[in-house]
């Protein structure tokens, strides 16, 4: 296991156990099961994508490849759910925004194990290489539409929240508003302007890993402190 590789296997495990530690804090209560599925989310995309950065060119690269959309697909949605009810209980988005998202993450989640999603990785000089399908472009739309969701319901909170709760949720938003736009720009967008395999010949995944660990696990901490 390389260095690198041995580092997002820490950042996956400190992801787990945050969310795991919520959880066991008050299993019954909507916030903390939002934020624990929140953190699992994260901490199987963390090491799924270790895992074909490191094994790109192998017969498996492209099964952790379609690990790491898979569980992409589940972070903007718990997230919302999360975003929806920190740092109070009480819900803020309509039933029907939150039923129309979930169906979408259940068919993202879905497709993101067939090759409409990703159809198979390489490296090539030690980058990776990635091939998408045909879906990957509403794939994008839809995390996009899905974070740019949770973002608008914090920045709606911020004008009547105080004191505390308001500061927690002002950390929140910019943390995960940096992890969103680095992991977006570097791993959907960059690959759709410039070409299917653009995101290996910059070392897009990598640069988006590394910004999504430094700024999410922030966010992470700042929300798990404001619920144990």
């Amino acid at each position: 296991m390389t260095g690198r590789l041995t580092f997002i296997v820490i950042a996956a495990i400190a992801n787990f156990g945050l969310g795991l530690f919520v959880y066991l804090k008050n299993p019954p209560k909507a916030i903390n099961r939002h934020f624990a599925f929140f953190s699992f989310a994260v901490a199987a995309w963390t090491l799924s994508n270790g895992l074909v950065s490191s094994y790109a060119g192998s017969e498996s690269g492209y099964v952790w490849a379609r690990f790491a959309f898979a569980s992409a697909s589940l972070i903007p949605l718990t997230f919302l759910w999360f975003a929806d009810v920190f740092p109070t209980s009480q819900p803020y988005a309509s039933t029907r925004i939150l039923k129309s998202f979930s169906i979408v993450a259940a068919v993202s989640f879905v497709v993101s194990f067939t090759p409409l999603i990703v159809r198979n990785t390489s490296s090539l000089g030690g980058a990776l290489q990635v091939l998408y399908g045909p879906l990957h472009l509403p794939f994008a739309i839809y995390l996009i539409c899905c974070f740019g969701t949770s973002l608008f319901i914090l920045i709606r909170k911020l004008r009547s929240l105080i004191g505390l709760e308001k500061l927690q949720v002002r950390y929140l938003f910019a943390a995960v508003l940096i992890a969103a736009f680095g992991a977006t720009v570097t791993n959907l967008l960059i690959p759709l302007v410039l070409g299917a395999d653009a995101l290996g010949g910059h070392r897009a995944w990598e640069v988006g890993l590394a910004e999504h660990d430094r700024a999410g696990l922030v966010g992470e901490r700042v929300a798990g402190v404001g619920l144990t």
